[in-house]
């Protein structure tokens, strides 16, 4: 028997609306992406590979698979948190690939799989449908329609994120308790509280836990 293929996590991501950026603003997101990945390893996750692609679009690959809605919402809310000059809140459209991947090169860009194909095809989608900016295909019907009402019921939430709202859900979405966030963003508890109040964490929190519940189910967690 054929032993079964390791399942990877692809994220395809690029920056919403970013010609619109003047100069300043747009170095303030160029540092942003740059720190992708320390973000994601700061979250306890295992980044096996980063590339930056024209300044305003990046690829990640990870292998925990079912913690990948938990790292989408990490990502949403670390570039909404990028303070900027002008009114423009700074957002990324994701599409999220699970699957195999076939060919692997030292360049991300060289290489091939399942995985990379679905994150494109995720991708595409988000602007396509117009109904949410993260978007997961996984090859299983079934668990694609679970996940992406997912996405679709917490986009009306994250669209609405302002820069210090999305701070905090950063660190929360980290593991941050409310009194180390506060220390770390200089206000008190009661501030932050209020703005995780605010960002309906606990909503995203259950939704969550419901995302890795339905990858696991389906897909498990190769380690």
């Amino acid at each position: 028997m054929a032993a079964k293929p390791k399942i990877f996590c692809v994220i395809t991501g690029d920056v919403i609306d970013s010609t619109l950026l003047d100069a300043a603003d747009r170095k303030r997101m160029n540092r942003s992406m740059q720190k992708l990945g320390e973000v994601l390893v700061q979250g306890g996750y295992r980044v096996n590979a980063q590339e930056t692609f024209r300044g305003d679009s990046f690829q990640l690959v990870l292998k925990e698979s079912s913690r990948v809605m938990e790292v989408a919402l990490l990502l949403r809310a670390y570039m909404r948190g990028t303070e900027l000059e002008g009114d423009q809140v700074l957002d990324v459209r994701l599409g999220i690939g699970l699957g195999p991947i076939e060919f692997k090169a030292k360049s991300q860009n060289a290489s091939d799989g399942t995985a990379y194909r679905y994150a494109a095809k995720a991708l595409d989608q988000t602007v396509k449908n117009n109904l949410a900016n993260i978007w997961i295909k996984t090859g299983i019907e079934e668990l694609d329609e679970n996940l992406n009402s997912i996405n679709v019921a917490w986009e009306t939430i994250i669209s609405r994120w302002t820069v210090a709202q999305s701070k905090s859900m950063l660190r929360a979405l980290q593991g941050y308790v409310h009194q180390d966030i506060a220390n770390q963003l200089k206000v008190t508890q009661s501030t932050i509280t209020r703005s995780l109040q605010s960002a309906d964490e606990k909503a995203i929190q259950y939704l969550k836990a419901f995302c890795q519940r339905q990858i696991l189910n389906y897909i498990g967690d190769p380690k």
